[in-house]
């Protein structure tokens, strides 16, 4: 009878332990400890999600670097435009108040040669 207890006791102790192990894994798992994002975190589709992640996010970088660097270019291009533009409304209010410039001196024209008489016997002559 006491072999009867003791692995009946054996067999309690093994069934309380199992179902204490799996309450006490689910609430560790369930609350903010972090255990179960480590289990998550383990999966190789997790690390493949993760690593995706850190490309995108280097290649946005990337391509904000080159957005920063493209508006500066930009606001260069527009100051350069408005003093060109600025210039040319100098350049043109001092043409306006200087007058007519004067150009060249006219060369009269030299004279021309005396056309041709037509042959004899074209358009009516005998």
């Amino acid at each position: 009878m006491t072999k009867l207890v003791a692995a009946l006791r054996l067999v309690v102790a093994f069934i309380l332990g199992v179902l204490i192990g799996a309450i006490g894994l689910a609430v560790l798992m369930s609350r903010d400890t972090g255990i179960g994002n480590l289990v998550i975190a383990a999966t190789p589709h997790v690390k493949d999600l993760k690593a995706g992640l850190e490309r995108v996010e280097m290649q946005r970088d990337e391509v904000t670097r080159r957005l920063e660097r493209l508006s500066a270019v930009l606001e260069q291009v527009e100051k350069r435009y408005e003093e060109l533009g600025r210039r040319f409304e100098a350049m043109e209010t001092a043409l306006q108040q200087r007058g007519p410039m004067p150009g060249p001196p006219a060369r009269p024209l030299p004279p021309s040669p005396p056309a041709p008489a037509p042959p004899a016997g074209v358009g009516g002559n005998p």
